[in-house]
């Protein structure tokens, strides 16, 4: 979200950020404030056979300050039960439609993103993947046993970010950092996440370091 802010603010970029993650939905943290009825949610697109762009439109989520960036994910209270199970072939589908549609799509993997299906197929479509990782023994465990399936790149990119602590959290930042050999990009970590989220700024952007 970070990131696509900038983009829209810097360059002008059409942006969409895209969170396929049924149990934690993300259009309630994105959009605290809205009523269920004033968002789509992506399970219901993705029940379409090649959709047309005003259906596509219809159901990205925007904000009034920045009519260029858009969210799809699911609503609150869903499951995945919801909606049918997709196929790789719709998920292929939709992306190819939304990269016709906007400059940049970010897509937030599950961290089981091989048996997700829209995460493993973008996962295998993008261009950059973005690793998000936070100092900790938890982070330290989930990337060693990911390692060679995270590193098989397809000839994409590969940026690192870091989630740094700060305020409130300890945590070992700055070894974390040595050991990894350094970050793409350092974002802030707990307090400035925490205030965004209980106040309902999760769409604002966030300060970075780099």
């Amino acid at each position: 979200t970070t990131l696509a802010t900038a983009l829209t603010k810097k360059y002008k970029a059409a942006t969409l950020a895209v969170c396929p993650d049924r149990l934690t939905p993300m259009l309630p943290i994105w959009f605290p404030t809205t009523e269920d009825g004033e968002v789509e949610s992506l399970g219901h697109l993705l029940t379409y056979v090649h959709p047309e762009e005003a259906t596509v439109i219809r159901h990205i989520a925007t904000t009034g300050k920045y009519p260029d960036r858009g969210f799809l994910g699911y609503k609150n209270g869903e499951s995945r039960f919801a909606h049918p199970e997709y196929t790789d072939e719709q998920v292929a589908d939709l992306l190819q439609k939304l990269t016709e549609m906007a400059d940049y799509i970010f897509v937030e993997a599950n961290a089981n993103r091989f048996d997700d299906v829209f995460s493993r197929v973008a996962w295998a479509q993008a261009a950059i993947r973005i690793l998000v990782r936070a100092p900790g023994p938890g982070d330290e465990v989930f990337f060693r046993a990911q390692g060679k399936l995270i590193n098989e790149t397809g000839g994409c990119e590969i940026w690192q970010v870091l989630n740094h602590p700060v305020g409130d959290v300890f945590l070992p930042g700055e070894e974390a950092l040595e050991h990894w050999g350094g970050a793409d990009v350092i974002i802030p970590y707990a307090a400035s996440v925490k205030e965004a989220y209980f106040e309902g700024r999760m769409t604002d952007c966030l300060g970075s370091r780099r």
